[in-house]
Parts: structure tokens; sequence; C-alpha cells
């Protein structure tokens, strides 16, 4: 136990656990639990953002664990958001009178997030306006409705977020494309971003 008790303003605290952003401590004075918000250690010091006291580990556990999962509501709301953004200004980036590149402006868009990230957004996009606008296809909408089903997506969770913003028609043109790409992608392709070109990105900025 003694390599996971720690001092924070004169009291003892013992480290039980992490849920995420939170992390467990019990109050070995008081016999309390708290929930501690972004805690870290320096030496034997343990710092916190902000804790919640509980008379019982469960409750604290519980809260815990509400508290991660509303942070990482609101990280994947502002994911899509940005990879919303990233989309449009690498589209219209690359392209002119209805001739996009939309191979460059997706290897721009992955030097940032990955694939599964750009699918999202794009998915959401399309899944939000299939019910009111014609300019999607069924095959759009079908992939759309079975990418986020399949990878548990509720589209719900974003209704209030800002998607893409690119005209229908460029966005269908996208999504054909990467249903075509996403083919034979496993799942560590899926998830990586191309920190090769990323780096040297960040190297030609800082020259």
């Amino acid at each position: 136990m003694a390599d996971r008790v720690y001092t924070h303003a004169g009291r003892l605290y013992e480290w039980i656990g992490e849920y995420g952003i939170c992390t467990l401590l019990m109050d070995l004075q008081a016999q309390d639990y708290l929930c501690a918000t972004k805690a870290r250690i320096e030496d034997i010091q343990i710092y916190w953002q902000l804790a919640c006291v509980f008379t019982n580990k469960p409750q604290a556990v519980k809260f815990a664990q509400e508290v991660d999962t509303m942070y990482s509501e609101m990280r994947n709301r502002a994911l899509v958001e940005n990879v919303g953004r990233k989309l449009d200004e690498e589209i219209g980036a690359h392209g002119s009178n209805m001739e996009y590149d939309f191979d460059a402006a997706l290897d721009e868009t992955q030097k940032e997030y990955s694939m599964f990230d750009i699918c999202t957004a794009v998915a959401l996009t399309i899944e939000r306006a299939s019910e009111w606008d014609g300019r999607y296809n069924s095959a759009n909408v079908k992939w759309a409705k079975d990418f986020l089903f399949e990878n548990d997506i509720d589209a719900e969770e974003f209704k209030s977020v800002r998607l893409c913003n690119t005209h229908p028609i460029k966005i269908s043109a996208l999504a054909d494309m990467l249903e075509d790409k996403v083919k034979t992608m496993n799942a560590q392709d899926m998830l990586a971003i191309n920190e090769e070109e990323l780096d040297l990105t960040q190297q030609e900025r800082t020259r």
C-alpha cells in the first residue's frame, strides 16, 4: 500500500484506481472516498483539479464513471466538429469549378485525423440530412447508417454538433471514395494518423 499513498494539504490519500479523467482516492484519516479530476503526482504529493467526497466506495466509483462518460462525449463532439471543419477547408482548397481533388483533400485531413474520425464525421453529416435532403443518394445513406450502426455511434448524441458544411454533391463524392478505401483497411489502419507526414509538416512550419 505504501507506494500508493500520497500527501495532500497535510493529509494522506491512497490511490485506489483510475476511471479515465477521474482518479478514485481514499482519505486514510477520514475513511472517505474522493473522486478527483486530472490528478497528478509530484514526488509524494498528489494534486488534482476538482474533487468530490463520498462516504462509500460504490457511490464514488459510480460518480467517476459518469464524469468520465460526460468528458468522453464532450471530447467526441469536439472531435467531430474539428474534422468537419478540416474537411470543409481542405475540399475548398483543392478544387474549383466543380472539379475537386478529393484524394489530396483526404491526404491533408489524414495528417491530423484518422480514417475512422473522417468516416464518422461524413457518416453523421449524411445521416442527419438524409431525412430531408434528396441530394444524398440511397447508397450513400445506406453506407452512413451502416457505418454508424456497426461502430455503435448514436447520431442523437451529435444532433447539436456542427458537421460538414460542404455541398452535398461533394460530400457524396467523398463518401463514395471513403467507402471504397475502407473496404480493405483493418482496424489499425482505420485508427492511424499519418504521423510521418504530420511531423514533416510541423518541421516545415518551424523553419
